[in-house]
């Protein structure tokens, strides 16, 4: 085919599961098809429905070697985080199963209480401002007495 680039890749510096990654982020624009190469490398083959210029292959090209640094660090960083994953995992399921697991607050600690609202958040709007809704109900009822009046004298 007209139409179908070979990119090799040395398994040394990048591992399989990244080459795997970076071909199932290119599917929506390529077909693609693994091939095993000579020693430690494996060909990807991107089949394009255009025929693709120097400038749009070596874009491709970028493309393939920054996504396989990408998701070899990708990897990596799982493989390392692996224990602290499976551990928060395990105690979020673990506090699902059996309640909420609460972090001890000693009593003479100085964080307030959740009952405590010392900035007035959990006040509602109409306590904090009865004074401010009565003056405003005050006003619109005026206001419509005069418009009603101004009405009837037109009328």
């Amino acid at each position: 085919m007209a139409n179908t680039y070979e990119f090799e890749v040395n398994t040394k510096f990048y591992p399989q599961d990244a080459v795997y990654s970076v071909a199932y982020l290119l599917l929506d624009q390529y077909y693609i098809k693994l091939k095993s190469g000579k020693g430690d490398t494996i060909i990807l083959q991107l089949t394009s429905e255009e025929k693709l210029n120097k400038q749009k292959i070596d874009d491709l090209m970028r493309r393939i070697e920054q996504g396989l640094i990408n998701q070899t660090l990708r990897l990596k960083i799982a493989k390392e985080n692996k224990k602290l994953r499976e551990y928060l995992l395990g105690k979020a399921l673990l506090g699902a199963q059996f309640g909420a697991i609460e972090d001890s607050i000693p009593e003479e600690s100085d964080e307030a209480d959740y009952v405590e609202d010392p900035l007035g958040i959990a006040t509602p709007w109409e306590e904090k401002n009865k004074e401010d809704t009565k003056k405003a109900k005050g006003k619109s009822n005026k206001k419509s007495a005069k418009s009603l009046k101004n009405k009837k004298k037109k009328s």
